[in-house]
């Protein structure tokens, strides 16, 4: 089965569109300026039990329907190894950034993710363009977002992504990955807070985070784990994670 996703995150109340056509699959995330997150005083909890499970749940099984209330999907990921082709003027700046998210990736996923200038036949594809912030407001326009992505793929397979960054907000970085690996929601609503921190959360939020937290660690092992096959339907999936978030190996 194609399908379709689009997402996008601006400084104004966000607007997110869902669609499920017979077409490639594509998922799309954007961010425009907004304030900086508060930080937390306190240690974060680790994650685990039931708040595991609805982060995970938030993330990875519900998309964002821009009616009010987040729609029921499936489970959204690369099945094989992924290029990341880094490429704009500003690319050099951001490469120790990129190789060290691709070694986390690597990490966690148990999948190769590595930066190279062309994908090994048969490898997905992630492109991450690295652009001036005037060339960002020439594409999409004053006002318009500072970090955009979006993914492709075929039956919740992942085959490609791409994303584009403002060389003034590096910091999207680790949010436009997670969103190009396969999560197509943020971190809000009443359960996201300070006390559970996610790169995913939106720019302005106490519990948004420059780099991935615990949780998200937790939810792309979870997400890579291989008993939680490409495709799955959340009514199936939630089962199976709720019988994995106890594993040593995912926190």
């Amino acid at each position: 089965m194609r399908e379709s996703v689009s997402d996008a995150y601006r400084q104004k109340p966000r607007r997110r569109r869902f669609a499920v056509p017979l077409a490639a699959a594509v998922t799309i995330s954007a961010f425009t300026v907004s304030q900086a997150p508060l930080t937390a005083i306190l240690p974060p909890p680790q994650p685990a039990g039931a708040e595991a499970v609805r982060f995970f749940d938030k993330l990875a099984l519900l998309r964002g329907s821009g009616r009010g209330s987040d729609q029921p999907g499936h489970v959204r990921k690369f099945t094989r190894p992924v290029a990341i082709q880094l490429t704009g003027d500003g690319a050099a700046r951001f490469r120790d950034d990129v190789e060290k998210i691709s070694a986390q990736l690597s990490a966690w996923t148990g999948i190769s993710f590595y930066v190279a200038a062309a994908a090994k036949p048969g490898h997905g594809v992630i492109r991450v363009d690295i652009l001036t912030h005037a060339d960002m407001q020439k594409r999409y326009g004053v006002g318009g977002p500072v970090c955009f992505s979006r993914t492709w793929g075929y039956g919740g397979r992942l085959r490609h992504a791409s994303i584009d960054v403002s060389d003034r907000f590096g910091d999207c970085l680790a949010h436009e990955f997670m969103h190009a690996i396969g999560f197509d929601n943020h971190w809000t609503g009443p359960p996201a807070m300070a006390g559970r921190p996610s790169v995913l959360a939106l720019r302005h939020h106490p519990a948004r985070t420059a780099d991935f937290s615990a949780w998200d660690r937790m939810a792309i092992r979870l997400l890579y784990d291989w008993r939680l096959p490409a495709g799955t339907p959340r009514s199936v999936a939630l089962p199976i994670v709720e019988s994995l978030v106890s594993r040593p190996d995912i926190s």
